[in-house]
């Protein structure tokens, strides 16, 4: 059984001191998971200083995901405008969902003009399942036909609805 395992075993059974311990194990010889929950670990615990570093941990080791949870334990927190810092910081390492996470985070609040524009970011960097948070956008707002064509075709040169795969 693997260290992170065992640190799962020792959280689930309140000995969280030592489920971190054998999460940095484990982090200790490479596994980005580990640190990805010592992250949240540590962000829930309000220690942010120590979840961002090992969020930039994970960073420098090719892995941007620790910093879209933490962007989005800061948005559940009401923490919006460090959410916003995380979830940039994630896309522009390459996490695509980060734009994504924070597109619904504006959809929630209202705000479907910005929530289009990085979910169209999100597409352009690569994001297919960017296309289907589009097509969504599109049904809300009652355009049907158009959600339709994204959903069967996906988008144009111009960034609308294309009306064939050629």
């Amino acid at each position: 059984m693997g260290l992170r395992s065992l640190g799962r075993i020792r959280e689930h059974a309140g000995d969280k001191e030592s489920a971190i311990d054998l999460y940095r194990q484990a982090a200790d010889r490479g596994d980005n998971v580990a640190l990805c929950v010592l992250a949240r670990m540590s962000e829930r615990a309000g220690d942010r200083a120590t979840a961002e570093a090992l969020a930039q941990t994970a960073v420098r080791r090719g892995v941007p995901t620790p910093l879209r949870y933490l962007a989005e334990l800061r948005a559940q927190a009401g923490d919006l405008d460090s959410a916003i810092d995380l979830y940039r910081q994630a896309a522009d390492r390459g996490d695509n969902m980060s734009l994504r996470a924070l597109a619904r985070n504006c959809e929630r609040a209202g705000d479907h003009a910005a929530a289009k524009v990085l979910i169209l970011e999100a597409v352009n960097r690569g994001s297919a399942s960017g296309l289907y948070d589009l097509a969504r956008l599109r049904q809300r707002a009652g355009d049907r036909a158009n959600a339709e064509r994204l959903r069967c075709f996906g988008l144009n040169e111009q960034g609308e609805p294309a009306s064939s795969l050629v």
